[in-house]
């Protein structure tokens, strides 16, 4: 039987800059909004700051942060085609936790859900 080789251990420093996560499934039900809900919750209780963007046609992460938007109203879209800046799409919770959030009008689902 061969020997097991020595793995090299990857110290892993706090980063400095700013960190990007993306949750992503093509599959449905899979916890992807719960999941990014959960991590943008955790990092604000560490204090760092938080975007959280929903792409989801179904706006579930919208919803939750109790941010509805029409069609009319600035977000993601108007984002994606120039017609705003991020500052004037984003919004800001309310409550104890802040955590800015770019929510997705329903102008980008073909069916309107939310």
């Amino acid at each position: 039987m061969a020997a097991r080789k020595a793995s090299k251990v990857t110290e892993i420093f706090l980063p400095r800059l700013t960190r990007i996560i993306a949750i992503a499934n093509n599959k449905g039900g899979v916890g992807k909004t719960t999941t990014a809900m959960n991590l943008a919750g955790a990092f604000v209780l560490k204090e760092h700051k938080v975007l959280a963007i929903d792409l989801d046609p179904q706006c579930n992460a919208s919803i939750a942060f109790n941010v509805i938007v029409d069609a009319n109203s600035p977000g993601i879209r108007h984002l994606l085609v120039g017609d705003h800046s991020v500052s004037r799409c984003v919004f800001t919770t309310v409550g104890r936790i802040v955590i800015l959030f770019l929510p997705t009008p329903t102008s980008l689902n073909s069916k309107p859900s939310c």
